[in-house]
């Protein structure tokens, strides 16, 4: 396993107990994850960095456990003493001032993003909805959330709660599954399965780390949020969306 890359500090940076953490699991994710450390190193001074060039140590391999190395780098962060954990896929990288999340981070303990309409009784494998205790029906009332973009912070209840019922979920195997329902069991794209998860026509695939999330918002009377933090080329936002690298 490849070590970690730790950032503590530039020279604004003073310790605190916020962390960013990310994954490269693979070389082909390497130049992103690098464009998303210079973004945060200029616009995130405030924060420490997690970033993994492959995989946490002891980390099964996406092939292996779908989405596990996002539970093994922010347990790590969690373990350092990290209060604020900020989640950043690869894709994303921060493009100004990230104080509105921190706020909203700090006032509600949580922010996790909707993503668009789509609702998890299509993205939820049988096994998954069978573990969280729910109907395929009901499901399909529950907006699915984007993982993309997870900002947890530890101090307080709510957040905890979120942070400390996803690692639960992951132990107990509800992100296994195809991510594309299909009869045929092969490899998708980018270390994703293709498989059979439901004989119902209504779902499309399972969504690991995301369906767990958006089954932990819906048992807590939560719905993820929707504000326009990440740009995805509407020209608002400040979560750019796989931006260059600054220095190539």
């Amino acid at each position: 396993m490849n070590p970690p890359f730790w950032n503590p500090r530039s020279e604004d940076r003073k310790i605190s107990d916020r962390c960013i953490v990310s994954c490269g699991t693979e070389p082909h994710y390497f130049e992103q994850l690098h464009a998303t450390r210079e973004y945060c190193t200029k616009y995130v001074p405030e924060a420490w960095q997690l970033f993994y060039y492959g995989y946490p140590d002891g980390c099964p391999t996406q092939i292996e456990r779908q989405y596990a190395f996002k539970i093994y780098a922010l347990r790590r962060a969690f373990a350092a003493g990290f209060a604020e954990l900020l989640w950043i896929d690869t894709a994303f990288q921060p493009i100004g001032s990230v104080g509105p999340l921190w706020r909203e981070m700090n006032e509600h303990g949580w922010y996790i993003q909707a993503q668009g309409d789509a609702m998890l009784g299509n993205w939820c494998s049988d096994v998954a909805l069978a573990r969280f205790g729910i109907t395929r029906g009901l499901a399909m009332g529950i907006p699915l959330c984007y993982s993309g973009l997870v900002g947890l912070n530890i101090r307080h209840e709510t957040g905890n709660r979120i942070y400390r019922r996803w690692c639960e979920l992951y132990d107990e195997g509800t992100f296994d599954g195809p991510h594309e329902n299909a009869d045929v069991d092969t490899e998708a794209w980018g270390n994703k399965l293709r498989g059979r998860c439901s004989t119902d026509q209504r779902c499309q695939g399972h969504r690991h780390d995301e369906s767990a999330l958006s089954y932990i918002l819906f048992e807590m009377g939560l719905e993820p949020r929707r504000e326009p933090f990440i740009d995805m080329g509407q020209g608002v936002g400040f979560i750019g969306h796989h931006r260059k690298l600054i220095c190539p």
